[in-house]
């Protein structure tokens, strides 16, 4: 290789690992949602999911959700109100903190059980397209919602 042709490649190289830099900076700051080290690492559970069924009980038109981000519920929707986490508000015993809207409403037959199927303790795991989330005695059945 002649020394003309070594200048050109390292050149090059370097070029392109600026380039990918350059990307991965620019598509962090100024692109609205996930980084993108979240949008290649995380696990298949994360994003928006609407609950179908919670215990058996069809509850599609009810519009039940919840958001996962690494791993756990840090938002959703419980058929009136929105809610949410940012992860820094924990008190001392890790007991979340979270913010939601108060719109009064009526409750639901399944609100009780929606709300024990969002905290830490409950479990996940996927079958097939849908999310199982089970803590005793409830489970839910969930399918992603549009958009990831």
């Amino acid at each position: 290789m002649r020394r003309g042709q070594h200048h050109r490649a390292l050149a090059w190289l370097i070029a392109g690992g600026l380039g990918v830099a350059a990307v991965t900076v620019l598509s962090t700051l100024f692109l609205p949602g996930d980084s993108m080290w979240h949008a290649v690492a995380a696990p298949e559970e994360d994003g928006t999911w609407q609950f179908t069924t919670i215990d058996g009980r069809d509850l599609r038109a009810v519009g039940y959700n919840v958001h996962i981000r690494w791993g756990k519920v840090v938002a959703g929707r419980d058929g009136c109100n929105n809610w949410g986490e940012d992860g820094a508000n924990v008190l001392d015993n890790s007991d979340r903190i979270i913010t939601i809207d108060l719109q009064e409403c009526p409750p639901g037959p399944l609100d009780e059980a929606y709300w024990l199927l969002t905290q830490p303790t409950a479990t996940m795991r996927m079958e097939g397209e849908h999310l199982i989330l089970h803590d005793e005695p409830h489970w839910g059945q969930l399918r992603r919602a549009a958009g990831r």
